[in-house]
């Protein structure tokens, strides 16, 4: 049920490919060039079935991804390396007792994600009907 996708000032369309867990970029000829990401259980790794699920750009080229099942939003560079995590299940308010597979009849409870133009992380929650928006604050800021 997910299959989301985005496209660069250059014209390079990213798609997330769930099934192979993995982001993948391709040509306006619709030609692969490149992909990142893997399953697996590390932060960095796309955990689960079918992640991610919902992908952004932010204004400076890196992506930013939301995955079910455990749900986390998080931010990767351009070159796909983890930079950091946004949210957790704990920031998004889903308790540990609602953590499960979001396939199929789940598939509502997905959070999507977008980017407002200063930057700021936009968050669709659709468990409580409404938007979260997650800034970064001054200290991160200043340590980059």
């Amino acid at each position: 049920p997910c299959f989301d996708l985005t496209v660069t000032s250059d014209g390079m369309l990213w798609v997330v490919n769930p099934g192979k867990r993995r982001v993948e970029s391709y040509t306006e000829t619709g030609e692969l060039q490149s992909m990142w990401g893997q399953g697996g259980s590390q932060l960095r790794d796309f955990f689960g079935c079918c992640n991610p699920a919902h992908l952004a750009l932010l204004p400076d080229g890196r992506f930013l991804t939301a995955e079910k099942g455990i749900p986390r939003i998080k931010i990767y560079t351009s070159a796909g390396d983890l930079e950091q995590v946004v949210a957790g299940p704990r920031e998004l308010g889903v308790s540990t007792s609602a953590l499960g597979d979001a396939r199929s009849e789940g598939s509502e409870r997905v959070f999507d994600v977008a980017v407002a133009p200063d930057g700021a992380v936009v968050v669709l929650d659709p468990r409580a009907r409404s938007v979260r928006v997650f800034v970064r604050r001054e200290a991160e800021a200043k340590q980059s």
